[in-house]
Formats: structure tokens, C-alpha cells, sequence
């Protein structure tokens, strides 16, 4: 309830994430607890482990993307597209395939046929501009894949799973570090996948 924010208006996440840091405390010590020299003394933990959760939100945006290029890809194209470059490439090299058809000498249809077996090099020029649209695509869905994101994970209890570690690790960390150990291995996950669409696709 608290880290939903579903408590008495007003209170930020940050506040809830003190007082349950601050009655783990009291619970491990003898002597009264100094509220306000606890809450600035945790605060710096606190910020820090909210910063690495909020990186999972980007994270996840990221691998939603990885993922819907990849069905797009074998569902529209029968192709393996990890990734928005790998998507970009198989996109440049049917533009490239069309217009080279489009201005074959022996007419269009002909042409699809001869480049069906010989496919022309799309241009860096061609490539760049499809990758860029691309891309620009891929940031506007990320802007709204939390919409299909974000159900599959609370259905999975992926995000009660990463608020329970979270706490975890606020309440190890305490009276042990200045800063968060919770590190999430999302981004990670997102960085590799984004990795081997780079090499997928001839990049590295």
C-alpha cells in the first residue's frame, strides 16, 4: 500500500520509504530514534536506490522495444531483427530492393524478379535515413510501452518482486552504507540485447 502511494494524501514515496527504514531502525536499537537526523542521515540512501529503480523504467521500455522488433521482424519480414538496427537494415534493403526494381530497364516486374536473386547494397545514405526513422519510432513507442509493459510485469510479479528487493536492500544497507547496494540488472539486460543487435546486424 505505501510503496503504491495508496496512503493519507500527500506523502511522496520517499517519506513512506523513511518511516519503514526508520521503524526497521528502532526495531534493531535500544535508544530512541531522532527523527529528523535519521531522515537526513537516509535520505541519500533512499534517492539512490529510487534513482537505480527508476533506471529499470527505461530498462524496460528498452526491452519492450527489443522484443516487439524482434515479432515484427519474423511475423512481417521473416527476418531475425533483435533490435531497431536490425529492423533499420532489413527495412533499408527491401527500400533499396523497390526502387532499384522501380527503375530496372527492363520494367518493374522483371526487375522484382532479378533482385529477388541478386538484392542490391542499399546506399549508407538509404540505410541511415531508414535507421533514423527507425529509431524515432522506437522512441515514441518507448514513450508508450508501458502500457503493454507494465500489465505483463504485475501480472508476472515482476514489479512486486523488484519493490520487495528494493526494501531488502534498504534495510541491509541502513546501518551498514552510506549508498544503495540495490543495483537491478535490468539495464544490463537491455544493454546486452542492444549489444548483440549491433553485431547482428555487421555494426561491430
Amino acid at each position: 500500500m505505501e510503496l503504491l502511494n495508496k496512503g493519507p494524501s500527500g506523502h511522496l514515496l520517499e517519506d513512506y520509504l523513511v518511516e519503514a527504514l526508520e521503524a526497521v531502525y528502532a526495531r534493531h536499537t535500544c535508544e530512541p530514534v531522532n527523527h529528523q537526523r535519521f531522515s537526513r542521515l537516509i535520505e541519500p540512501l533512499v534517492a539512490d536506490a529510487l534513482n537505480q529503480y527508476r533506471v529499470t523504467r527505461t530498462a524496460s521500455a528498452d526491452i519492450t522495444n527489443s522484443i516487439s522488433c524482434t515479432v515484427l521482424g519474423a511475423f512481417a519480414f521473416q527476418k531475425f531483427t533483435p533490435g531497431g538496427i536490425g529492423l533499420g537494415v532489413v527495412l533499408a534493403s527491401m527500400l533499396a530492393k523497390t526502387l532499384a526494381a522501380r527503375d530496372f530497364i527492363l520494367g518493374e516486374t522483371i526487375g522484382g524478379w532479378y533482385y529477388s536473386w541478386f538484392p542490391p547494397e542499399p546506399s549508407l545514405a538509404t540505410t541511415a535515413s531508414v535507421m533514423a526513422a527507425v529509431m524515432a519510432a522506437l522512441a515514441a513507442f518507448a514513450a508508450l510501452s508501458g502500457v503493454i509493459s507494465d500489465p505483463v510485469q504485475a501480472a508476472i510479479g515482476l514489479h512486486r518482486r523488484r519493490l520487495y528487493k528494493m526494501l531488502d536492500h534498504l534495510e541491509r544497507d541502513v546501518s551498514l552504507s552510506p549508498q544503495s547496494s540495490f543495483r537491478p540488472k535490468d539495464q544490463y539486460v537491455a544493454r546486452i540485447l542492444d549489444t548483440f543487435d549491433m553485431i547482428r546486424s555487421g555494426l561491430i
